[in-house]
């Protein structure tokens, strides 16, 4: 028998999430000690590559304080068996692909990483494996805190970098066209470039001259007297 209520997307239920258990896992002491440090660290860390820098070490961060935290870890490598043994069954890595919001927000969880590593790197392959590496590194310790460890998070996650690293690419070759560096160099006083002339060492000179020693003359001083 039909109500006349139209049925929404699972993506769109609002039972899919638990907002008490995100509630929990965002309020954890241990999440918020990685928050503060991320915080008070991103600017000290960061700061050398400009702006990119900074943003790269807060994404980083609250990575992180996301997924690799717990109430009151069990540590046991049952968990991290399950873990593992779910990448043998691709056809249920791929099932219901971003079917929740809990798999969407895994791949909005890694878009920064994605976004901002390239911009800093301009190493897009390195990143997005960087970004592998990383993600199957956190659910593996998930699954040996205890924490539900899932084949499919990994999978989420890197399309969440690959798109993060796209989109970092396509803003360099478009800021690179009209020759804006975009975020990449932007506060890097070591990043030479054809506007940014290369500070000279104290005793070198312009033009093929090495480092002068104190007290003694060069023979251009010479002829210029």
């Amino acid at each position: 028998m039909r109500t006349g209520r139209k049925r929404r997307p699972p993506c769109f239920d609002p039972g899919m999430v638990n907002t008490e258990i995100a509630w929990a896992v965002a309020t954890r002491p241990a999440t918020l000690t990685l928050m503060l440090l991320t915080i008070a660290l991103a600017w000290p860390i960061g700061r050398r590559g400009g702006a990119a820098g900074v943003l790269f070490v807060l994404a980083l961060g609250i990575v992180l304080a996301a997924t690799t935290t717990g109430y009151l870890p069990y540590f046991s490598f049952g968990g991290v068996d399950r873990y593992l043994h779910g990448f043998a069954h691709p056809g249920r890595l791929v099932h219901g692909f971003a079917g929740t919001r809990e798999r969407l927000a895994n791949i909005v969880l890694f878009v920064p990483l994605g976004v901002f590593g390239t911009l800093l790197w301009r190493r897009p392959l390195l990143i997005l494996t960087g970004c592998v590496a990383l993600t199957f590194t956190i659910e593996t310790w998930q699954g040996y805190i205890g924490r539900t460890a899932d084949a499919a998070d990994v999978l989420h996650n890197t399309v969440g970098a690959a798109v993060g690293v796209g989109l970092a690419t396509l803003w360099s070759a478009a800021t690179a066209d009209h020759g804006q560096p975009g975020l990449i160099g932007v506060d890097r006083p070591d990043v030479v470039g054809p506007e940014q002339p290369r500070k000279l060492l104290p005793g070198e000179e312009v033009i093929g001259r090495g480092p002068q020693q104190p007290g003694i003359d060069h023979p251009d001083d010479e002829q210029r007297h």
